[in-house]
C-alpha cells in the first residue's frame, strides 16, 4: 500500500518493490505518509479486500 502524496518513501518506490516480488499487488491510497491515520477507512477497505481474497 502506497500515498499517491508521500513524501517520504515516494510512490516510485513502492512501485519498484512490487514489480519485483512474485505475487505482489500494490494498492495506492490519496494522502501523504500518514494516509492510515488520515483517512483509516481507505486503509481498512484495502485490507478487508486482500484479506478476503486470501480465504476465497
Amino acid at each position: 500500500m502506497a500515498a499517491t502524496e508521500d513524501r517520504f518513501v515516494a510512490p516510485e518506490h513502492s512501485a519498484e518493490l512490487a514489480e519485483h516480488i512474485t505475487g505482489a499487488r500494490l494498492v495506492q491510497v490519496p494522502g501523504g505518509h500518514a494516509a492510515i491515520v488520515e483517512d483509516p477507512q481507505q486503509t481498512l477497505e484495502a485490507l478487508a479486500g486482500f484479506f478476503k481474497e486470501l480465504t476465497c
